[in-house]
């Protein structure tokens, strides 16, 4: 009995524990878009969702005012073959190419994107902060962000994750 129970509290906690990939609340965040871009095997859907997130990053930049905080998109593969969008602010691509140069030149260790991401933490934070004001003055703007939510939610739940 104690076995079984101990058990079915492990199952609950287990299911308690698992979360989301993302939730309509971090969507708000362009930081977590740009840190999660959309990778499905329903290329109709990817492509659908690199289109929305372009427009939507067009309006970004057109609504942002410093230019080290422009995004923009890039398409690349981890195996050669399979091709997807990622999209990065300039603070972050300059940081990048920065760490592989030192990294090149024997002067550091390469960084993951990641860590990249989270140094410039507090950039990130004002480039949210942008976002939203952009999200509270343009509707357009409001509902590429919804249909993007929709699309990476319906993938979401159909591949189980």
């Amino acid at each position: 009995m104690r076995l079984s129970s101990n058990l079915g509290l492990l199952a609950i906690i287990m299911a308690s524990s698992a979360t989301q990939v993302f939730s309509a609340s971090d969507t708000l965040k362009l930081s977590w878009l740009l840190q999660n871009p959309f990778i499905s095997t329903d290329f109709s859907a990817q492509e659908k969702v690199t289109v929305l997130e372009g427009e939507l990053i067009r309006f970004y930049n057109e609504f942002n005012l410093d230019e080290n905080f422009d995004v923009t998109c890039a398409k690349t593969t981890s195996n050669g073959s399979y091709f997807f969008t990622y999209c990065q602010p300039l603070f972050i691509e300059n940081a990048i190419k920065k760490n592989r140069k030192e990294w090149k030149d024997g002067n550091g260790n390469l960084k993951k994107s990641a860590e990249i991401y989270e140094y410039f933490d507090v950039e990130m934070r004002e480039l949210d902060s942008i976002f939203s004001t952009l999200l509270e003055s343009n509707g357009e703007a409001r509902t590429l962000k919804k249909e993007i939510y929709q699309i990476r939610n319906h993938s979401q739940n159909m591949s189980g994750v």
